[in-house]
């Protein structure tokens, strides 16, 4: 009996225990089953046009260029009130730009600080032929910059080919640039060349293509500013000659030699910058110790920024640009106009009888009064010091680098009885000045090359066969 009783419990275990390994086999297929769905569900909202990331990303692109448009917008209406404070309110009556080109020098500004912060995000945004674009790699929206400075916007499309974010070029001060730019630009020798008593004719035909003679391939990298990603460059060599002479060639010499370089060596387009080299150029170069070796430069009669003491009352002819000038003094009114210009400053071509002038000078009732704005380095070994390690950049050859304009006017001193009107230029390695015009009336002349300022953005840099060598993208 008890055998018997004994038996009958081990079947019983035996058929339960069974029946525990089945239910636990099945509950491991459901299990499995279970975690492939979620497992595909997961998948599929990590991946595809419409995962999770994807929208987010999305979202974020979206969000990227708002922020830009947004921006562009609040640029837009301050450029254009100080266009119209300017133009109107203060009442100086020149329009040197038209809405259209300030609304689109101001979108421009606007997003290269956008890109500048979202590289990532809005990597080839831009600003060209008064179109701006605003693009990441899913989207791309345009804007219209209209004749009245509206802009349009275009809806969201995709992007074509997407953005690959490109890697960042670090350049650094010396560095060597290969840019070719295919420009031409036509010299007016009435706006360069005055004698005492005639104004030269006739134009010349500059072209930095293939084979012209202001032809520049090279140059070398003269500051970056990793802010703003801009660098400033200027060629391993001056090139060209071009002739100042007289009141008219002081009158017009920073107006065209600006106007050349910009015309040979930018590129609107691509957001490229050209003019000529100015004295502020060195300044910036040699800081502190440049500043101060110009402040404390004097000559027999007065210390720089200085007026002397007597005013000249006989010999009291002057260029018509010099009544415009900054603290200049005829018949005893300083102007002091807000609006007045530098040494280095002129935007607007000045015709030999502008404003009653003859052959581009004028002579006061009673008398001038210049302040002295004149200054040289004196020597090549001194401007070497004073410029440190940007001298082999901005004299490329030494005391042999061949002698280049600087776009600058200047005023000397001269002596008791007249001064002189100047225009910079580099001779022999150091900053030197030109004598153009006397105040008696006299004239001088010369000739210079042109040694251009180039500023582009770092992006267009691409990194070149050789070490320290970068090419621009131009295409």
């Amino acid at each position: 009996m008890k055998k018997s009783m004994k038996f009958a419990k081990q079947k019983m275990f035996q058929r339960n225990n069974k029946g525990q390994k089945g239910i636990t086999l099945i509950a491991l297929v459901i299990t499995i089953i279970v975690l492939i769905i979620l497992a595909g569900v997961t998948i599929a909202m990590l991946s595809g046009d419409n995962s999770a990331p994807q929208k987010a990303t999305e979202a974020a692109q979206k969000d990227a260029i708002a922020g830009a448009k947004d921006e562009i917008a609040m640029e837009v209406q301050e450029a254009l009130l100080n266009y119209y404070n300017n133009t109107y309110v203060e009442g100086d009556g020149t329009k040197e730009k038209s809405i259209q080109e300030v609304v689109s020098g101001a979108a421009s500004t606007a997003v290269e600080n956008a890109t500048t912060r979202n590289k990532q995000l809005l990597p080839d945004s831009g600003v060209s032929d008064n179109t701006i674009t605003l693009k990441t790699k899913s989207y791309t929206v345009t804007g219209t910059i209209d004749e009245n400075g509206g802009i349009t916007w275009s809806d969201y499309v995709a992007s074509t080919g997407g953005s690959t974010p490109e890697t960042e070029v670090i350049p650094e001060v010396g560095d060597t640039v290969n840019y070719a730019p295919n420009g031409s630009y036509t010299w007016d020798k009435s706006l360069a060349e005055s004698a005492k008593d005639s104004v030269s004719s006739g134009t010349i035909e500059l072209s930095s293509a293939d084979g012209g003679s202001y032809r520049i391939t090279q140059w070398k990298i003269l500051s970056y500013d990793p802010d703003l990603k801009m660098v400033e460059m200027v060629p391993t060599a001056p090139v060209g000659s071009l002739k100042l002479q007289g009141a008219q060639g002081y009158n017009n010499a920073v107006y065209l030699l600006n106007n050349a370089c910009k015309s040979l060596y930018g590129n609107e387009g691509k957001g490229i910058e050209a003019r000529s080299i100015q004295e502020e150029d060195f300044v910036k170069a040699g800081g502190s110790t440049w500043t101060s070796y110009k402040e404390a430069y004097e000559n027999s009669l007065a210390k720089y920024g200085n007026q002397y003491q007597d005013a000249y009352t006989t010999n009291k002819k002057y260029p018509s640009i010099y009544a415009k000038e900054y603290q200049s003094v005829i018949d005893e009114n300083e102007n002091q106009d807000s609006g007045a210009l530098n040494p280095s400053d002129q935007k607007d071509e000045i015709r030999a009888t502008a404003d009653e002038a003859t052959y581009g000078y004028k002579e006061a009732v009673t008398s001038i009064q210049p302040y002295q704005t004149y200054y040289s380095t004196s020597s090549f070994s001194k401007t070497r010091e004073l410029l440190g390690d940007k001298a082999g950049i901005l004299l490329p050859n030494g005391s042999s680098t061949k002698n280049y304009w600087v776009a600058s006017r200047c005023v000397s001193l001269y002596s008791s009885s007249h001064c002189g009107f100047y225009v910079r230029y580099v001779d022999s390695g150091y900053l030197r000045t030109n004598d153009l015009f006397f105040s008696y009336g006299d004239t001088r002349d010369s000739s210079h090359a042109l040694f251009p300022v180039v500023s582009l953005s770092s992006k267009l840099l691409v990194e070149g066969e050789e070490p320290n060598t970068y090419d621009v993208k131009i295409d």
